[in-house]
């Protein structure tokens, strides 16, 4: 979106000298703008009068009979703590005499109530003699997915850091530990007060955990009640009746589920809770409130995940408990936990280092890709049940015997081809010498993050490159040696015609027709990517002039064998070529084979009398 902005303004810019014969065409530029995602505005700063493309109040929610377009009207509806950053942005671009477009990210109320960001980017075009203002224009572009993106990475790495927080905190009792993950719980969340309030499915009643300190400064009931019946609760017991979160905004509005609360209760603004799920038992509920601005989905997850994470821990001290207190118990716990589990005694050399690991104990989930039952297991050596355990990239010898002989915790992730998947592994010593490993078996997370990847540099609807991943392949081959680098651009005609008649639908599917009939005529080192709309682009390492107007009528070819098979819709496709030889900017090759591009799109439909001419550069 940055890029497009900036070219956008860039193309604005160079036509500035001839700004009156643009006049002419001005409807025709006005229905472009108008026709694109992007909000375009154009502010007289004379009579402070402006034009809001229907783009720009469709951004927000708003048909355009029902925004007026004036700069009150976007300004009644940027959140009131961002307006003056835009108005002071505005001004320093007016002081610099416009010498560049000033760019920056601002928040609007979408009309539902959500929170709207996106680039605002523009430039004064006119002066008046005096050297003010006359007139500005810009556009806005939508960022709010990359926004949520970006806090979702951010909200991520909070709770991860949390939950190592909390696994590494050393406090004696399971009250003292929960204590603390309710803390960290109001601290990700960006709350103020919290609870945990533990539930019993048997008896249908809460049994209050944990306050955290918010509550207790600001709740004057003096010996408030720990047991509740499930039946008795409000609004906060519908997380288990309806065993799922119940979030709430505006706690002071009416609400059916409402029953009040004691007089002297610590008042609540904003309110979410949610339940903590051991397999399919509801054995908690945390809630968290008074957050400054709204609580949104993203904390929901967080806070789940938090607590997921948090219940097994709880579990596992439980579990570590019970093998002190009780064999039995300790070994029902040991043998159906979900995590596979083994403990190991460590095998030191004459210098006292570790050479090998003995399985003093281990559960179904770890023997099972071993092929050994847990009796089987006890007594052997790890080398002799794992024979390349030695090459594995985990060194597990050296990394659990260590732990056993100088204690600490240890975890982190690990693709164990010899145990056949994905594991987050965690260690420490139980006992002079010992070991305790538990494996979690993570693949399908780790998939999942794959696919993530995959999309950031992917086009979700054709499966070529996307713009970024693009952006970024030609800067690292500007630096590189793999020279010359060719780059052709593809536009495909009429796709907007397929979309009105046809269907968005049947317009996708002829981008992807697109994507492959391209890249039949490509190498498997080269880079095909989707810019945008019905624009491809593709970067040709270390391939001359000539070669690259080969590859072109292979494309051309490759279209036209699609097109005599196809029962659907032909592909036609305009297309430029161009080449950077050693030493000339890339982006210089990519505005050729653009503008190339463009004169095909108007050439005749006979190819064969108007051929592209190879492009020689300048000596």
């Amino acid at each position: 979106a940055d890029r497009e902005v900036e070219h956008w303004l860039n193309s604005l810019d160079r036509e500035r000298e001839t700004w009156e014969p643009l006049r002419e065409r001005g409807r025709v530029l006005t229905a472009i703008l108008e026709a694109t995602l992007s909000g375009f505005w154009d502010w007289n700063l004379v009579d402070n009068t402006e034009y809001l493309s229907p783009a720009f109040k469709r951004m927000f929610g708003y048909e355009d009979h029902e925004m007026e377009s004036s700069p009150e009207a976007w300004q009644r509806i940027i959140l009131p703590e961002d307006l003056p950053g835009v108005l002071e942005v505005f001004d320093r671009h007016v002081e610099s005499r416009g010498q560049e477009p000033f760019y920056n990210e601002v928040r609007y109320r979408h009309k539902d109530g959500s929170t709207v960001w996106v680039i605002c980017a523009g430039r004064v075009i006119e002066w008046a003699e005096d050297g003010s203002p006359v007139r500005m224009v810009g556009c806005h572009v939508d960022i709010t997915n990359r926004k949520w993106a970006e806090q979702q990475i951010e909200d991520n790495e909070a709770r991860m850091q949390s939950q190592l927080r909390i696994l590494q905190y050393q406090g004696g009792s399971e009250q003292e530990f929960l204590d603390y993950a309710l803390d960290e719980a109001v601290r990700l969340t960006k709350s103020s007060i919290g609870y945990i309030y533990f539930y019993s499915e048997h008896t249908r009643a809460f049994t209050l955990n944990s306050w955290s300190k918010g509550v207790m400064d600001s709740c004057s009931i003096i010996e408030p009640q720990t047991v509740y019946q499930l039946e008795a609760t409000g609004i906060w017991g519908e997380a288990v009746r309806q065993r799922t979160e119940i979030l709430v905004n505006d706690f002071q509005a009416q609400h059916p589920l409402k029953k009040g609360y004691p007089e002297g209760h610590a008042p609540l603004h904003r309110y979410l809770t949610v339940p903590v799920f051991n397999g399919d038992q509801i054995v908690a509920v945390v809630g968290v409130a008074n957050k400054e601005s709204n609580y949104e989905r993203g904390d929901v997850l967080q806070l789940q995940l938090l607590m997921d994470g948090v219940w097994k821990e709880v579990e596992r001290r439980r579990g570590a408990v019970a093998v002190v207190e009780s064999e039995q118990r300790y070994r029902s716990l040991f043998e159906n936990m979900s995590a596979g589990f083994v403990l190991f005694g460590v095998v030191k050399d004459d210098q006292g280092a570790p050479v090998d690991l003995t399985i003093l104990a281990a559960n179904e989930r770890f023997a099972g890709p071993t092929g050994l039952t847990t009796q089987e297991l006890i007594g052997k050596r790890l080398t002799h049940v794992l024979p390349g355990i030695e090459d594995d990239s985990a060194d597990w010898i050296g990394t659990f015997g260590s732990i056993a002989l100088t204690g600490g915790l240890r975890e982190f992730e690990r693709d164990s081809e010899l145990l056949g998947a994905y594991y987050a592994i965690a260690g420490f010593r139980p006992a002079p010498e010992q070991c305790a490993v538990t494996f979690v078996d993570i693949t399908e997370r780790k998939h999942v993050e794959q696919q993530l990847q995959y999309y950031s540099t992917h086009d979700p609807l054709t499966g070529a490159y996307n713009r970024h991943y693009f952006d970024e392949e030609m800067a690292r081959l500007a630096r590189g040696r793999r020279v010359p680098v060719s780059i052709l651009v593809a536009d495909l005609n009429g796709l907007k015609s397929v979309n009105d008649t046809r269907g968005h639908a049947a317009g996708d599917e002829v981008l992807r027709r697109a994507r492959e009939v391209l890249s039949r005529a490509f190498r498997a080192e080269d880079v095909l990517a989707r810019m945008g709309g019905d624009e491809f682009a593709a970067i040709f390492p270390e391939t001359d002039e000539d070669t690259a107007f080969r590859v072109l009528e292979r494309v051309r070819e490759s279209i036209a064998d699609h097109n005599r098979h196809c029962v659907d819709e032909p592909l036609s496709v305009a297309l430029g070529v161009a080449t950077a030889a050693p030493r000339e900017p890339l982006q210089q090759a990519l505005r050729l084979a653009d503008a190339r591009m463009y004169e095909d799109k108007t050439a005749t439909a006979d190819r064969s009398t108007c051929p592209q001419q190879p492009y020689r550069a300048p000596r």
